[in-house]
């Protein structure tokens, strides 16, 4: 199962407050280029920006509990996840009145989210933009792929980026 870098002892992970303080605004150009890309390139940045953040945006339904809709073109019901508050906002249905958009640290949704999606027998929507198909996955293939993403980091940085399994 996933651990972040701090229960690993690789490298002193950061608090939510500090991560969000140093996190940089998407530029218009950057969220422009990634709406108009396909599925595979939003897939790629989806996996690497919620592992690089340590959380993942999705809705809330006005009585506060994390919700999707039916995709008839896949028959099941699907919850919408997106790797940054500025693609969740930009998406329809989290105008609608009520609705808003919640980060949940990644540690939550592997070990509490993820768990309950799977045993309701939906599916996530992953990175849905309006007017584009989206990938639908299931909640434990995406937990592998977060895995598999994971260990190509560590492995590279590692090898290339300086990091040490000393600690300190």
């Amino acid at each position: 199962m996933y651990k972040s870098a701090q229960d690993r002892k690789i490298f002193q992970s950061l608090s939510e407050e500090e991560r969000r303080s140093q996190r940089k605004s998407i530029s218009v150009q950057k969220i422009a280029g990634l709406i108009s890309s396909n599925i595979e390139k939003r897939r790629k940045y989806f996996l690497n920006e919620v592992l690089g953040q340590e959380e993942i945006w999705t809705s809330f339904a006005p009585d506060d509990n994390i919700d999707g809709w039916y995709d008839p073109k896949h028959g099941v019901n699907v919850v919408p996840v997106w790797p940054n508050k500025e693609f969740c906002e930009q998406f329809s249905l989290t105008k609608e009145k009520g609705w808003r958009c919640v980060p949940i640290p990644l540690v939550d949704w592997i070990d509490i989210v993820s768990p309950e999606i799977e045993s309701a027998g939906n599916q996530i929507a992953m990175f849905p933009i309006d007017n584009q198909d989206y990938e639908i996955i299931a909640p434990e293939v995406l937990l592998d792929e977060w895995e598999n993403e994971w260990k190509r980091f560590v492995k590279y940085q590692l090898e290339f980026g300086g990091l040490s399994t000393k600690t300190k």
